[in-house]
């Protein structure tokens, strides 16, 4: 059987001398050692990279580096059948490692480094077409009805294996208590006494055993599959999902979020969903969490992780390679059309960018810093058809909103004179219908609105205006203190506090000062009539 070697694996030579193995060792250990365990093999790949170029270009036995060393290892790396993004990201991390050697060990160069600025060109990454909206339903709901057999079937296990009332839980039992909370491998089972094997076979088998109360790799598939949709988040980062993911909208009782960790990201991600919906997110996560709830204890490394299966004894999180083995087996069991979990992601920008318009919801949605990253998955010629639809909308409204005026009102030729109004502001046409519920039937007489409305006139230089103005401020900010005391403050609120707030902080801030003046004067004239 051949023998699984990790990268960082120290026990395997690099075929190097022993003080330039030594100082690889020391920056791999600084650079990287606090990095998580993905990066810290992918580091050391690069380092037995850079040990097979010395070897192949007879530097094996040297105790000191080339000063060309960098470009060495770029010309050895041009020559691999590898894609230049790959080698891009090697000669990164073999520059990192080579600087810091330069930097903080003195003689293991045999001269001054040499820089080497060459790069090799990085596509962008290629992802695959968006899902229709159809197949989008079609997936989704081939998940959730997974989601229910899968829910179902470890609920009646459970149950079946608490009463103790069927052999088949009874044999459940047994086994568990031979395991020690595990359901032990066909091997043993073999060698126990009671006919355990033959019984066994009797209820179906040992894989049938396992999935009627632990939830396996496959089990995880349709959990996966309908809440990475939802969350549109990176894939691998979605299956190391937490248990504590979800917290509660502290604005909103109605929502509530879900929060994971980015490995590349600098931040956390999060997405906002309706609290209490079945289907959603959220409640997924949860129901997941229950099911998985027993594999907490049985393996002390992934009891915080939501996504854990039993498979062969062992629980954890299921690998990149099995979430792609399962997926190809779920699209096969539903005959949905071929798609990655990558695509999941660009269809929910698409989804997103398409029902609102705008790209920004999409960069929202994905969790970007950047518009320039969600253009990558959603496109601005996604939402042409959209756009074209909403502007004929918007056409055909203004063409009826045209012809529902009545005639009379399109070919009046009369000049209007400016009416006055109640807070002092000059109307420029009483019978345009601006407020809701008057008509241009008759005129105007929500006199006291005047301040949000589009055929308000203010001229800021007539001391006369500005006079009616000031004393509406006043009336305005009477009434509100005799609104507190007398317990009307809310229709305030509706009836008047938009006239306050526009006087207050928009006009009176812009009047001259002589005007000012001048209007203060004629102000203390005329009296402002009690508001109620």
């Amino acid at each position: 059987m051949r023998r699984r070697v990790h990268y960082e694996d120290r026990s395997f030579s690099l075929g190097l001398s022993t003080p330039i193995a030594m100082v690889l060792v020391q920056a791999h250990e600084s650079l990287y050692g606090s990095c998580e365990k993905g990066t810290r093999d992918r580091a050391w790949q690069c380092i037995r990279k850079l040990a097979r170029c010395m070897v192949e270009l007879g530097h094996a036995h040297t105790e000191r580096f080339p000063r060309k060393i960098l470009s060495l290892f770029f010309d050895w790396l041009s020559d691999t059948p590898i894609k230049d993004a790959s080698k891009q990201s090697d000669m990164i991390i073999v520059r990192a490692l080579i600087h810091w050697c330069a930097r903080n060990v003195q003689d293991i160069l045999d001269g001054p480094l040499a820089i080497e600025s060459r790069n090799f060109f990085r596509q962008q990454p290629v992802i695959g077409p968006s899902l229709s909206e159809h197949d989008s339903r079609l997936v989704m709901n081939a998940a959730l009805v997974e989601i229910e057999e899968v829910a179902t079937r470890i609920r009646v296990g459970r149950e079946e294996l608490n009463e103790q009332a069927t052999q088949r839980a009874k044999l459940i039992a047994r086994l568990l208590e031979i395991g020690e909370g595990r359901i032990p491998v066909e091997r043993i089972v073999a060698t126990s006494k009671e006919s355990l094997a033959r019984r066994m076979r009797d209820e179906g088998g040992l894989k049938l055993l396992c999935r009627m109360i632990f939830p396996v790799p496959r089990d995880l598939l349709p959990f996966y599959v309908a809440i990475q949709f939802q969350l549109a988040g990176n894939p691998q980062a979605i299956a190391k999902l937490r248990r504590d993911c979800i917290e509660v909208n502290e604005l909103r009782e109605d929502r509530e979020w879900v929060i994971w960790d980015k490995p590349r990201g600098a931040k956390a991600q999060r997405a906002d969903f309706p609290a209490g919906k079945a289907t959603s997110a959220p409640s997924l996560i949860r129901r997941l969490s229950e099911l998985t709830q027993p594999l907490t204890s049985l393996n002390e490394a992934t009891k915080d992780f939501v996504f854990l299966a039993y498979d062969r004894g062992r629980v954890a999180v299921p690998s990149l390679q099995t979430w792609h083995n399962s997926l190809l087996d779920f699209r096969h069991r539903h005959n949905l059309p071929e798609f990655t979990f990558a695509q999941l992601r660009r269809t929910s920008a698409v989804l997103h960018h398409q029902a609102a318009g705008s790209i920004l919801i999409a960069r929202q949605k994905l969790n970007h810093a950047s518009v320039a990253t969600t253009v990558r998955y959603s496109s601005y010629e996604n939402v042409g058809d959209m756009h074209d639809r909403v502007v004929h909308s918007s056409q055909e409204e203004l063409r009826k909103e045209i012809h529902s005026v009545p005639l009379r009102r399109l070919v009046r030729k009369e000049p209007v004179a400016p009416a006055d109004t109640v807070f002092g502001f000059l109307c420029s046409d009483p019978f345009a219908g601006h407020v809701d519920q008057s008509s241009p039937e008759k005129p105007c007489d929500h006199f006291h609105r005047c301040a949000t409305c589009p055929g308000a006139l203010i001229p800021l230089d007539r001391p006369d205006v500005i006079a009616a103005i000031l004393r509406s401020h006043k009336s305005l900010v009477e009434t509100k203190e005799r609104a507190i005391q007398q317990g009307w403050l809310p229709r305030f609120n509706a009836l008047y506090q938009p006239t306050l707030d526009a006087i207050s902080n928009d006009l009176l801030p812009k009047v001259p000062a002589h005007v000012i003046e001048a209007a203060e004067s004629i102000a203390k004239i005329r009296p402002f009539p009690i508001l109620e």
